[in-house]
């Protein structure tokens, strides 16, 4: 079953904050969780929203690689998803001792 969705203010700005090829990436894993969002996600936990779910995942172009947070929760009629919230952090490219 593949769900609606719709955005919260809050998502939208979120959104809007991210570079545009990844904002395009973040669009195309919303229509992913829509399709699985029982399987792609979890439960939000704290320090994150308390309510709802959160789905995470690594976004990257040649040029970024964020960290991407979508936290959601579910219609009252169970037929959506209402994105509330999308989180980015920008992580610098490099090896595991953290050197870029």
């Amino acid at each position: 079953m593949s769900y609606n969705v719709a955005f919260e203010d809050e998502a939208s700005e979120g959104l809007l904050r991210l570079p545009p090829l990844i904002a395009s990436k973040v669009l195309d894993e919303i229509d992913r969780l829509a399709q699985d969002p029982a399987g792609l996600s979890r439960p939000s936990y704290f320090p994150y929203l308390p309510v709802g779910q959160i789905y995470q995942f690594w976004c990257e172009t040649a040029e970024d690689r964020f960290w991407i947070s979508i936290f959601f929760q579910y219609s009252p009629d169970k037929t959506s998803i209402v994105v509330l919230a999308i989180t980015g952090q920008n992580v610098p490219r490099g090896d595991s001792r953290g050197e870029t």
